[in-house]
Parts: C-alpha cells; sequence; structure tokens
C-alpha cells in the first residue's frame, strides 16, 4: 500500500523528470522567441506621457461632487484589447478597472491620486460579460451541461 508521502514523492519526480527530459517549462514554450527587448519606453501619466505605441498610465479623475465630505471616483471594470509589444500580433484581451467619466481603458488601470489621512469614496461599475473570460469545464455533478 502507497502512502501519502511517498505518492507525493514520487508524482513530484516525475514531474521533474519530464520537464527536465523537455529541457525547458511548458509557459516558457508557448512564449515567442523573436521579440526584441527595450523597443518601447515605459509609459508615462497621462496622455502627454504615452510611449511609442500609445500606452499610458491614465489618471483617475475625481467626481465634482462630493460624498459627506469625501472625493468620488468613479470606476468600472470590464474587459478590453490593447497592444503590449510592436512584435506581437494584434492585441491582448484585460479585465481591469477605468475610469468610468472618460473611458480610458489601459491595462495598468488608472492611477488613484489620494491624499494620506483623507477618506476617498469609490463608486465602481460592474461592465464585464456575464460569460466566463476563460474556459469553464464544470462538474458534472453540479447538473450544468
Amino acid at each position: 500500500m502507497i502512502n501519502r508521502r511517498h505518492f507525493i514523492k514520487s508524482t513530484t519526480m516525475a514531474g521533474a523528470g519530464v520537464l527536465a527530459y523537455r529541457g525547458r517549462a511548458w509557459p516558457f514554450a508557448q512564449s515567442p522567441t523573436n521579440l526584441r527587448k527595450f523597443v518601447t519606453s515605459l509609459p508615462g501619466l497621462g496622455p502627454s506621457g504615452s510611449n511609442e505605441i500609445g500606452q499610458y498610465l491614465p489618471l483617475a479623475t475625481k467626481k465634482p461632487i462630493n460624498f459627506a465630505g469625501w472625493p468620488t471616483d468613479n470606476l468600472a471594470v470590464a474587459t478590453f484589447r490593447q497592444m503590449l509589444h510592436p512584435d506581437l500580433p494584434g492585441k491582448s484581451d484585460f479585465l481591469g478597472y477605468f475610469d468610468l467619466s472618460t473611458y480610458d481603458q489601459k491595462y495598468l488601470g488608472g492611477v488613484i491620486v489620494a491624499k494620506k489621512g483623507t477618506p476617498v469614496l469609490f463608486n465602481v461599475a460592474n461592465k464585464a460579460a456575464n460569460h466566463a473570460i476563460i474556459p469553464v469545464d464544470p462538474p458534472s455533478w453540479l447538473g450544468t451541461e
């Protein structure tokens, strides 16, 4: 009879052996090898700080009307597409937050400027799709077929 410790040890060794046999890890095997390094600069703050491919960090704007004396940021969560590298084909899909008043969707989200000791109220709207973003295979015992 095999115990838990022996099972974990043997499956770990088998996994390491398969990895050593292949020569590289699976996520790295899927990555393109022809990407040039350092071809774009880091994105700056606001549209004036955009880099060569149009990336920048948007600034979340506060709502002019305060709630109970607190500044309010209107944010939303949604899926969007953005180019990451000039050597990659097309745009990549992201799920992130953005400023609802400007709809400025960028992969790092909006920069929220706040003062230490001052409370900030976030009003967040869910604009994400009602379907799963990644494929889901539910177990049969859930009864969702």
